[in-house]
């Protein structure tokens, strides 16, 4: 193989595991926490993880109202799935309700994160199950996670901090 050719497979291995790095620093604050609850807005899940809170709503259609909310929220806007020993459990593919059904009784906490070279990442949760996120390419932005301080996003094949 050519030299030139080498370089260029370092340089990219490289990439992804700065990528890969990156994914796991940025969720590496959910490890401990519990997934409790999943809703959904038009092609947009979000679950939320860590202590519940309540917040009121400071503008749009629900301004005014009282909701609970976790410490983080995770909006996921690509192919994910829950899987557990015998195979996939609940997925983005499945109405709201089920999945958020699912979690309720669950102690779904976050034990490790794992990112991958595409961008995506699982989250191991307790009892042996796993939040696997796959991003599709189908948008520029495939996931995001959300804090008062802050948000991560991956956004056009990279994190970064919004």
């Amino acid at each position: 193989m050519p030299v030139h050719r080498r370089a260029e497979q370092a340089t990219r291995r490289l990439g992804e595991v700065v990528l890969i790095s990156e994914i796991e620093a940025a969720l590496a604050p959910l490890v401990g926490m519990r997934v409790w609850d999943a809703a959904r807005a038009v092609d947009l899940d979000m679950f939320q993880l860590g202590e519940r809170r309540l917040v009121t709503s400071k503008f749009g259609p629900r301004k005014g109202e009282t909701r609970e909310v976790g410490t983080y929220a995770l909006h996921v806007q690509c192919a994910w799935r829950i899987c557990g020993a015998h195979g996939i459990v609940v997925s983005e593919a499945e109405p709201i309700e089920r999945i958020a059904a699912w979690l309720e009784p669950q102690t779904c906490v976050v034990e490790r994160v794992t990112g991958d070279a595409a961008g995506g990442f699982s989250l191991a949760l307790a009892g042996g199950f796993s939040l696997d996120v796959i991003p599709d390419r189908r948008r520029d932005e495939q996931w995001r996670l959300v804090h008062v301080s802050g948000h991560v996003v991956f956004v056009d094949g990279r994190v970064e901090s919004v």
